[in-house]
């Protein structure tokens, strides 16, 4: 039951070699397939071997760590391609804070806004982390405004309501562009 840190996905792009080398303020869990290099030396780190769809983890299962965890850790390699979209996300949509990293390919500048619904943090900067774990692990009013402020971008740009608005307009196109065939 102590505080922990949640890392968790098997993308390639992941850069957990960035919490290895951080001195860590707090524990950190993280679930993933990938090979962590001295993942298994550091005692504040604890690794649970798999994947989302691999792992004995259900559903459920994730949905708990996320709400148990003081936050939710996203480290990305400094690459163009989007990555860690899926993770953040449903970790906002728990209402939990986001360290995630700043890279070239930050799948939506528009909606991370750092202090406001996530902490951004310089590419492979294991002390940025350290520093932003350590604000969100003994700032409560920090931490809180962080979450509500995931919560609300979560609800307002990326629920069901919105995905419903985009699948109208899609059938909509469709509808008048099949229209033309007739």
């Amino acid at each position: 039951d102590e505080p922990f840190f949640l890392a968790i996905g098997s993308d390639p792009q992941r850069d957990y070699g960035v919490i290895t080398n951080a001195n860590l303020p707090e524990k950190v869990k993280i679930i993933t397939k990938t090979h962590i290099e001295g993942g298994d030396r550091n005692p504040k780190i604890e690794l649970v071997r798999g994947s989302l769809a691999t792992s004995p983890l259900t559903d459920e299962n994730i949905r708990d760590l996320y709400w148990k965890s003081t936050a939710v850790i996203v480290p990305i390699k400094n690459v163009w391609q989007p990555s860690g979209c899926s993770v953040t996300l449903q970790a906002m949509s728990c209402a939990k804070p986001v360290i995630i990293t700043d890279y070239k390919g930050l799948f939506d500048r528009s909606f991370l806004r750092d202090g406001y619904n996530c902490v951004l943090i310089s590419p492979d900067d294991p002390i940025a982390l350290q520093q932003a774990m350590e604000r969100l692990s003994t700032d409560d009013e920090f931490r809180s405004q962080i979450s509500q402020g995931a919560l609300l971008t979560a609800k307002q740009h990326f629920g069901i309501g919105r995905m419903e608005q985009k699948m109208i307009s899609l059938v909509e196109r469709f509808e008048a562009t099949d229209k033309r065939w007739d």
